[in-house]
């Protein structure tokens, strides 16, 4: 997981500086504070943990329905167990709308990823989304995505409608949004605040998620 094990953070006017230096400046978390790791507070205990980890393979946009499809098959081909969706939007819904959304959010060698539902979709989450479901370590790969940090269907900037027309299209001059790897788990699933796309001829990973 990503902690601070060694300092935490001081916010004094506008130096930055490590707690265990300043004692006493206002400003310095501790492991305990709510919210010290960015993480949204979750209600209750997490009823069980739901794997998340990103394909090996790339596909180009036009699976359609078939990549919840691909996501458990290759899920089941490393020996896990349960269904899976891929975490994609269209004009017909949404994660938010289509994902079983209790239990805590880990990768397959069960670093955290989010607490819950609500520490998933805060904009922030605890790990990027970088092992494939057999373990294997994921460097600078780009998911195709068509959502937004909390769970809805992004808006689209580009020609067309930020989903490669619901994921039927491979036209250069159609765009769809992604998230990735090499980006810091705050903008794991648009890459940035105003979303990036990818043309739609593009190959890209998915994102996958135990329901």
């Amino acid at each position: 997981m990503f902690r601070r094990n060694l300092f935490h953070v001081c916010y004094a006017g506008i130096v930055i500086l490590p707690c265990m230096i300043l004692v006493g400046l206002q400003g310095c978390g501790s492991d305990d504070d709510e919210g010290a790791d960015g993480e949204t507070p979750c209600e209750g205990t997490p009823s069980r943990q739901r794997i998340v980890f990103i394909t090996l393979d790339t596909f180009l946009p036009n699976f359609a329905s078939s990549a919840d499809w691909y996501c458990e098959f290759r899920a089941h081909l490393c020996g896990l167990t349960g269904s899976y969706k891929a975490w994609l939007s269209d004009s017909y819904g949404s994660p938010s709308t289509r994902f079983t959304r209790d239990g805590e959010f880990v990768l397959v060698d069960e670093t955290k990823v989010a607490s819950c539902w609500a520490d998933l979709t805060d904009g922030r989450i605890s790990a990027s989304l970088r092992l494939s479901c057999d373990g294997t370590y994921v460097e600078g790969g780009t998911a195709w995505t068509g959502t937004s940090d909390d769970g809805t269907k992004a808006p689209a900037y580009q020609p067309g409608d930020g989903t490669c027309s619901n994921w039927t299209s491979t036209a250069f001059e159609q765009f769809g949004v992604v998230g990735g790897t090499a980006s810091s788990p705050i903008t794991w699933s648009n890459w940035s605040a105003a979303p990036i796309e990818d043309p739609c001829d593009r190959m890209n990973h998915l994102f996958c998620f135990e329901q």
